[in-house]
């Protein structure tokens, strides 16, 4: 069960941090651009985003758990991703941004602990 909770987990976050079409693209200009600056203020909705997220996907998962057909699975999966888009929207950028923030902070610790150090700061 607890192996199950966390493959789920990774589908619904997967759902809105990639998409086959972008990955690669996203991950080559994060790459290319290893001194992009990002503001605090960007950073904190990053950070605000990020924490709904987690929070929609903690909401989705049981409703994951619960499919029982893989219909079912994708609809879930497609409403949680829908759902995490429009609050990385709200949080006051666009899903593309937020993307590439995450993809860069991957690559970038210092830029990954100024992310961690607003997520700390706004809950």
């Amino acid at each position: 069960m607890h192996s199950r909770f966390w493959a789920i987990a990774t589908v619904i976050l997967l759902s809105i941090v990639s998409t086959p079409s972008a990955w690669p693209q996203l991950a080559q200009a994060a790459v290319e651009q290893t001194a992009l600056p990002y503001s605090d203020a960007e950073l904190r909705s990053v950070a605000r985003a990020v924490l709904e997220v987690q929070r929609i996907n903690n909401a989705y998962v049981p409703k994951l758990e619960a499919a029982r057909t893989p219909e079912e699975e994708q609809g879930v999966v497609q409403a949680a991703s829908r759902e995490m888009n429009r609050a990385v929207e709200q949080s006051g950028m666009s899903v593309d941004r937020y993307r590439e923030i995450l993809i860069h902070a991957e690559q970038d610790s210092t830029l990954a602990d100024r992310i961690r150090d607003h997520i700390r700061n706004t809950q």
